[in-house]
């Protein structure tokens, strides 16, 4: 298993120097700057060893991604340009998490609401097609957003947009929030889970340490039992700081390899 650290430039160094393969960048971060910086972002990363494989932070909560046809073109017409830097970064997968914007307006029935996400991650998985790229939805925990919270949400979100480039996400830390099991991982079908994101079992969203050990070998022990061997992400509030404690965490992740 691959492991990486979701974060930006500032953190390539460390996470070389730790060990990580790789960088998971948050999009809104980045899709501003011009082509030649995104290539020379790409060249230092892969200049200290890393590769930068995975994006987080899809949609900006500017973005509107409800209210019929031009709310979803101004959405796509927005994603265009993520593809276009993912692409020129060396990407292969990006993530839908983005709970503001993805949080149905207060009023709107949820049943519509769906219909309407489930329309838009159509239109988005058919674009990103050329690009090469693959997108996983990522259930969030309920206090980030109303829409796609369960791992059970992700699968049935999966299955209705039916196109081969969209996929699951796993993240151990909302699944942990919603007092979700492990079972629930169990109705995965191979190939559906294309991606995973970890923090801490604790409300605290802090990095793993030595401390966590009991549940993150549960947690491994769960994704070899349902053959996942992919990329898994470290996204979480580092404690102090990501110098400081980079180096705890890439020891208790080896775990995972």
């Amino acid at each position: 298993m691959k492991i990486g650290v979701c974060g930006g430039e500032d953190r390539f160094a460390e996470a070389a120097k730790n060990g990580f393969s790789y960088m998971d960048i948050p999009l809104t971060s980045v899709r501003g700057l011009d082509n030649s910086a995104l290539c020379a972002m790409k060249e230092k990363a892969l200049s200290l060893g890393l590769t930068i494989d995975c994006f987080a932070c899809f949609f900006g909560s500017e973005v509107t991604l409800y209210g019929g046809e031009s709310a979803q073109k101004a959405a796509l017409d927005y994603a265009t340009r993520n593809f276009e830097t993912a692409r020129l970064l060396g990407g292969s997968v990006c993530c839908i998490g983005s709970g503001k914007a993805r949080s149905a307006p207060e009023g709107m029935e949820r049943e519509r609401a769906e219909e309407e996400l489930v329309a838009l991650l159509q239109k988005l998985a058919d674009r990103v097609d050329s690009f090469g790229i693959s997108l996983a939805v990522e259930p969030l925990r309920y206090a980030e957003s109303n829409m796609i919270n369960t791992i059970a949400d992700g699968i049935r979100i999966k299955r209705a947009v039916d196109r081969k480039n969209l996929g699951c996400l796993v993240d151990f830390f909302h699944a942990y929030s919603n007092g979700e099991d492990l079972s629930s991982l169990d109705e995965l079908r191979p190939g559906e889970l294309i991606h995973a994101h970890i923090a801490r079992p604790n409300p605290d969203r802090g990095n793993p340490g030595e401390e966590d050990l009991p549940v993150l070998i549960a947690w491994r022990d769960k994704l070899r039992e349902i053959g996942y061997d992919g990329r898994l992400s470290v996204e979480c509030v580092w404690k102090p700081d990501f110098d400081s404690a980079a180096a705890e965490t890439a020891k208790v992740m080896k775990i995972f390899q």
